[in-house]
């Protein structure tokens, strides 16, 4: 198959998974806008722990499900593209200014209508309101299946990423990488400049914000929507993954040296993974509180908003210019291309941390500046829990997404620096085994303990 017909091929496919999940989104949005308080919370977790357990271990659970089968395996990427797509689509609802043309004043245009103009201003008001209010998660969601490549290397199904990783690591000329990437760019930059547009506006009148309508079946969809959710993309690859776990770790058990080797991969992939999550994390926020230009962080977010392929070729190519020749084979292209990669979803948790303001940050600045312990005391628990535990908690986010990126890590590590993921993909071609199962938990789930042990200690000095 051509480059182009691949392209073509990924973008249809995106669009069936973009469009049937939209309904689903809006489904699961006004299900959890009825929510009020810890159960809100409890519902967007929910939610979202479809997307955030690792891609690669849910590809891993499926490959002898569709090895050899190409049609097993289109279905089985497009279905669980879906599911993990949908998620990303309630967050970018959540993130999107309520638009100022509401249903009422749709329902009354329409009552209004006698003439063709009144129809043409009737379909004007329907673009410049729900479907402009529904275009950024809609493209957010079509960028995410577009830019797929994971689960399409893993099931050899057909996609434009798979297809230039592929030429790109047999031996394609760098040049000739970039030059046929040019038409998946064109596509992803015209689809971000219409997501750009539709959420520049003015400010919103909070009266334009209509409560979400209630309907009969909404409740029973939407637990059976996430019921399918997790069962394909956590309980599925958890029960694969755990079934071979006793004899993989026992084989483990008898090679020290292996053991001390996958420790290595996972601490140098973790260091890395947290200094670019805390550089991009300190970079949003720089522009956010300083520059005040969306333009300027949107143009910054551009590299990372074309997918770790393009990106990362980019980055190679820049590091083969005579300026940078000499930081070629160190861990600096790595670490760059980690932090391009981690600024569109650094600022999405910035501006969904900005969702809350509260007055209680300042009482709890003031009771931490009291001569009194007791108060001081107080007013550290009431700092870390008002501001310094969501930071963490989008920091560890952070960290783990750079850590499980894997296309970054493949094309800018240096050969002298291993990553774990890197070799764990290498070897998932091959089949499952027990040690392999057992090599995937360690180097997956080895850095989110040491994360949330890394939290619990911060949590007891400040608490």
């Amino acid at each position: 198959m051509t480059f182009t017909a691949a392209v073509l091929w990924t973008l249809v496919r995106a669009l069936v998974v973009t469009a049937l999940a939209g309904p689903c989104v809006v489904i699961l949005e006004r299900w959890l806008a009825r929510a009020e308080g810890p159960a809100r919370w409890q519902r967007l977790a929910l939610i979202l722990t479809p997307f955030l357990f690792p891609e690669l271990l849910v590809g891993y659970a499926y490959i002898p499900w569709v090895a050899g089968l190409p049609r097993q395996a289109e279905g089985m990427t497009a279905c669980l593209l879906l599911v993990r797509v949908i998620p990303v689509g309630v967050v970018a609802r959540l993130l999107t200014p309520a638009s100022l043309i509401t249903r009422s004043a749709i329902h009354c245009r329409r009552l209004l209508q006698r003439t063709s103009r009144d129809a043409r201003e009737l379909w004007w008001l329907w673009l410049c309101g729900p479907v402009r209010q529904a275009s950024p998660a809609l493209v957010l969601m079509l960028l995410v299946t577009f830019q797929e490549f994971e689960l399409a290397a893993l099931f050899k199904a057909t996609s434009w990423t798979d297809w230039l990783f592929v030429q790109q690591v047999g031996g394609l000329p760098l040049s000739e990488s970039l030059r046929v990437s040019l038409l998946p760019v064109g596509i992803q930059v015209t689809l971000l400049g219409w997501a750009f547009f539709a959420v520049q506006r003015g400010p919103v009148d909070p009266a334009a914000e209509e409560a979400p309508g209630v309907y009969r079946y909404d409740t029973g969809i939407a637990v059976g929507l996430i019921g399918l959710m997790w069962c394909l993309a956590v309980v599925v690859p958890t029960v694969s993954l755990l079934g071979g776990l006793p004899a993989g770790l026992w084989q483990l058990a008898g090679q020290p040296a292996r053991c001390a080797g996958l420790f290595r991969e996972m601490l140098t992939g973790l260091a890395i993974a947290g200094v670019a999550a805390s550089l991009a994390w300190l970079t949003v926020g720089f522009f956010l509180r300083v520059v005040h230009q969306p333009g300027l962080l949107a143009l910054c977010c551009l590299p990372g908003l074309l997918g770790s392929l393009i990106l990362g070729l980019s980055v190679i190519a820049c590091f083969q210019l005579p300026l940078l020749s000499s930081w070629y084979a160190t861990p600096l292209r790595w670490l760059i291309g980690a932090t391009l990669a981690g600024l569109p979803r650094a600022v999405l948790l910035r501006l969904w941390l900005q969702r809350w303001p509260t007055s209680g940050q300042h009482l709890a600045v003031t009771l931490m500046n009291s001569p009194l312990p007791d108060q001081q005391r107080q007013g550290r628990k009431l700092y870390w829990r008002l501001v310094e535990q969501p930071v963490a908690m989008a920091l560890g986010l952070l960290t783990c997404w750079s850590y499980l990126d894997l296309t970054t890590a493949y094309l800018l590590a240096p050969s002298g620096l291993p990553s774990g993921m890197v070799r764990l993909y290498n070897f998932m071609h091959f089949g499952r085994t027990s040690a392999l199962s057992a090599e995937a938990l360690i180097l997956v789930m080895g850095p989110m303990a040491m994360l949330m042990g890394g939290w619990l200690i911060w949590r007891g000095f400040r608490a």
